[in-house]
């Protein structure tokens, strides 16, 4: 039997829903007066920023001994991606995300999958090097936020794993140890929520090899997507490699001795944005400084107070010492969410940023932040959005009657439509048998009671017992009903935990790892074949499984 492998469904009705997301669509929003927003297919060739870094050699080298620093295994491709940063013409695709738990959530497959897809796109069209790189989002210390697993069990629905990395709060998760127990625990809750057989089985085994392999919770991260990756150049930044460090100096610099300027410049165009019809996302307070100093493991944040930096509890400087204190140790400083993307495209050749929608709609406000250290901005690609379902889920989805927008609704009211729309004949017609036996039941007793009054009550009795019969005859129905509808309802809810977990996008609960202990791990190779020819401008379905059998 022939199935289907993929479906493309418009944003409206699955997938991300925020206004910048979907304006980013629609060539004559006025995002794009904000955002230089460029579609899967067809991003324009940066030449500004090509120009700026053909004659960037020694830059290029401090790329280079930032990623092997790391002393990360590199495929053929990766190894070879690694060389061409040394070549003048070559560019980046870049993409980044917080280090979550086991890869995180699907959404970050997407984005380092549409960094590849588009590497090798560009690759072509340009005629020159692209390399794709993933961010590593390590410098961050909201460890709550990337300390948990979700994991779908038939028996239990969705059940959470904590890592127990929350405990450590103002550390960047750079800096967190992995610990065998916590390896151990892990297993023991797979064990537990996954279906026994192979594919669970070798999910384990692969996150026990990187797990060994592995000595912080960002080490794993990264080694997990290489590993992934493997067949392609993807390459990793972790930007608190000392080299990275230093190259991010002269942002830095600037920032320190203007250290209220940025929250001014996003000021300002927030209330653009606002007059264009958008509401801004950032808003920092006076003071607020865009980075953190790091004391003692501690990623902390730091105000202008009367002139001065403060580190509340630690230092109060001058700027100027704050300076120079800095440019003797640079590795004491990470940028915070907002300055990250313009370190980034300071200190990286990139060619074309990939972004979610939560990013589409904070970068909108940091136009005049890149024009003041006189950066040109890389061209923006929103990421791929996908669900993941099995051949069964899709079936099971036509049998109750649901359309893909109907994951979104209450239960109810799916029971409510599933019953409208299968109105059952049965009961229908046991509910017209005693209509018509009750109109029969009044016309005889009116007629045997003008001249055959002794037979009124044997005859009333008899038609109570037909009425009777068939109200039977109604509840064996009706409890049929009940017993289908329980059915449905559990199916309903089930659809829904897995294809529209807690209420939100699958890709923003399930990991990758999830689906490659329900599906196994030859089905992403696929996968990633197969998007190549996808325009990122519906949300994809994607159904692992061989397409004929």
């Amino acid at each position: 039997m022939n199935r289907l492998k993929t479906l493309m469904l418009p944003f409206d009705v699955l997938g991300p829903g925020n206004r910048y997301w979907l304006d980013a669509f629609r060539v004559d929003a006025a995002i794009h007066e904000f955002l230089p927003l460029a579609p899967l297919a067809g991003v324009p060739f940066p030449e500004a920023r090509a120009a700026l870094w053909r004659d960037a050699r020694q830059t290029r080298e401090k790329i280079r001994e930032g990623i092997t620093a790391s002393k990360f295994p590199l495929s053929s491709p990766q190894k070879q991606a690694l060389d061409e940063i040394l070549l003048p013409d070559t560019l980046m695709v870049a993409t980044g995300q917080q280090p979550g738990a086991l890869g995180g959530p699907l959404y970050t497959f997407s984005k380092i999958l549409t960094a590849v897809v588009l590497a090798d796109r560009l690759r072509e069209e340009w005629e020159i090097p692209v390399v794709p790189v993933l961010w590593d989002g390590g410098d961050d210390h909201d460890l709550p936020e990337i300390d948990q697993l979700i994991w779908n069990s038939l028996e239990k629905g969705n059940e959470a794993f904590h890592f127990g990395i929350a405990e450590k709060p103002g550390r960047p998760a750079w800096s967190v140890d992995l610990e065998t127990e916590q390896l151990e625990a892990l297993k023991g809750f797979l064990e537990g929520v996954q279906p026994q057989g192979d594919y669970g089985r070798n999910l384990i085994e692969l996150v026990s090899s990187i797990w060994r392999e592995s000595t912080t919770w960002c080490d794993f991260y990264d080694r997990f997507w290489l590993r992934v990756f493997e067949n392609c150049p993807l390459l990793v930044i972790r930007p608190w490699e000392r080299a990275f460090r230093e190259l991010a100096v002269p942002i830095l610099e600037t920032e320190i001795l203007l250290p209220d300027q940025s929250r001014l410049d996003i000021e300002a165009t927030s209330e653009l944005l606002a007059l264009a019809g958008y509401k801004p996302l950032i808003h920092k307070s006076p003071g607020t400084c865009p980075f953190f100093f790091i004391h003692e493991g501690q990623r902390l944040p730091v105000r202008e107070v009367g002139g001065d930096l403060v580190v509340e509890g630690v230092l109060q400087k001058s700027p100027d010492r704050f300076l120079q204190d800095y440019q003797a140790q640079p590795e004491s400083l990470s940028p915070n969410a907002t300055l990250r993307p313009v370190v980034q495209d300071a200190i990286l050749p990139t060619g074309a940023t990939v972004l979610g929608p939560s990013e589409i709609a904070y970068h909108a406000q940091l136009d005049r932040l890149y024009r003041r250290h006189g950066i040109p901005r890389a061209p923006i690609v929103p990421r791929l959005s996908m669900t993941i379902a099995s051949h069964a889920q899709i079936h099971r989805m036509e049998e109750t009657g649901l359309a893909w927008g109907d994951l979104q609704r209450d239960d109810q009211e799916l029971m409510k439509r599933a019953a409208a729309a299968t109105d059952d004949l049965s009961l229908a017609q046991a509910r017209l048998l005693e209509s018509q036996v009750q109109e029969a039941r009044s016309g005889m007793i009116e007629h045997l009671q003008n001249d055959r009054k002794h037979l009124v009550d044997p005859v009333d009795s008899q038609f109570g017992r037909i009425e009777k019969t068939i109200q039977q005859i109604q509840d064996l129905i009706a409890r049929d009903i009940a017993r289908r509808d329980s059915i449905r309802l559990a199916r309903i809810q089930n659809l829904k935990n897995t294809l529209y977990p807690d209420g939100d996008l699958q890709e923003r609960i399930f990991s990758l790892a999830y689906f490659m202990g329900k599906f196994g791990q030859s089905w992403v190779e696929s996968l990633i074949a197969e998007s190549r020819t996808w325009d990122g401008k519906n949300h994809i379905v994607y159904i692992p499984g061989e397409v004929n059998d």
